[in-house]
């Protein structure tokens, strides 16, 4: 079942995210990896920041997290990040 996925990120800031996704090939990369739908938007609360995704699913989602976020962000900024899965009944983009 598709997902809105929203992650958190408690401490990171806009200069954390715009160096995680400062070169072309990430996004690139986000809208041709298997299961993503289409919708990635990002912005600031007010301990860190969040990120909302649509994705075919949870698994899917999850891939992306282990090869291509994980590896890339800082360790602190890992530990703390939350992610909930919000079942999507439709969506359009």
């Amino acid at each position: 079942m598709s997902v809105l996925m929203q992650a958190r990120v408690q401490g990171m800031t806009g200069e954390a995210y715009d160096a995680l996704t400062a070169d072309p090939a990430f996004m690139e990369g986000l809208r041709e990896f298997d299961g993503f739908l289409g919708l990635h938007a990002a912005g600031p609360t007010d301990d860190g920041w969040q990120v909302f995704e649509m994705w075919e699913s949870e698994d899917k989602h999850q891939v992306w997290v282990d090869q291509m976020i994980a590896p890339n962000m800082p360790p602190d900024a890992a530990k703390s990040m939350t992610v909930t899965y919000h079942q999507l009944h439709a969506a359009a983009v």
